[in-house]
C-alpha cells in the first residue's frame, strides 16, 4: 500500500505542476512585447534582411504575408477617407 500511495503521490504532484504551467502560460499569452532585442549593433534589421519580417510581426503584432499593402495614415483626415473609399479604387503606396 505504501508503494501504490507514493505512485499516488507523484502522479498528482506531475498533474498539479502540469496545471500551474498551464496556467501561467494561460496568464502571459497575448501580453505586449515591449522591447525586441536585436544582434547587430545597427539596430532593427533592413527591409531586405530575412529576419524584417519577424521583427515586424513582434513590434506590430500583424503577420505580413506576399500580395499585403500598407499605407501611412498619420491622423483621422488620413484614416478615414479611404477606408470609406469603394474597395476597388484602393491603392496603397
Amino acid at each position: 500500500m505504501g508503494k501504490l500511495k507514493r505512485t499516488g503521490l507523484v502522479a498528482l504532484a506531475v498533474f498539479a505542476l502540469a496545471m500551474a504551467l498551464i496556467g501561467v502560460l494561460t496568464i502571459t499569452r497575448g501580453t505586449p512585447i515591449g522591447r525586441v532585442v536585436t544582434l547587430s549593433e545597427s539596430g532593427p534589421p533592413a527591409i531586405t534582411d530575412s529576419l524584417f519580417e519577424r521583427t515586424f510581426e513582434l513590434f506590430t503584432g500583424t503577420h505580413i504575408a506576399d500580395g499585403n499593402g500598407v499605407q501611412q495614415a498619420n491622423n483621422g483626415n488620413g484614416v478615414y477617407p479611404p477606408l470609406w473609399a469603394d474597395p476597388s479604387q484602393r491603392t496603397c503606396d
